[in-house]
């Protein structure tokens, strides 16, 4: 079977683009608020999370998203949960 790798190649970034638009559209990673806090912490659920200096592959990250989410480094304040949010 004859394979055409540009083809291959377009119907990877077809799928690559989707899902992404798929992941943005049903909110998936974003920050949670309540009506006590402005953001919630992931981890514990129910502490702040301050925002902290982003480390050098999270750059790589907004990169190979295309940009359409603007992650940023988060950090709770009472358990030791960190990580990226947008």
């Amino acid at each position: 079977m004859y394979r055409d790798p540009y083809l291959t190649l377009l119907l990877f970034l077809l799928i690559y683009l989707l899902i992404l638009v798929m992941i943005k559209s049903f909110n998936i990673f974003r920050k949670k608020t309540s009506k006590r806090f402005h953001l919630l912490c992931p981890g514990c659920k129910q502490n702040v999370i301050k925002r902290i200096k982003r480390k050098s592959h999270d750059m790589y990250l907004n990169i190979m998203t295309l940009q359409l989410f603007k992650f940023k480094r988060y950090k709770c304040t009472i358990c030791t949960w960190e990580g990226l949010r947008w």
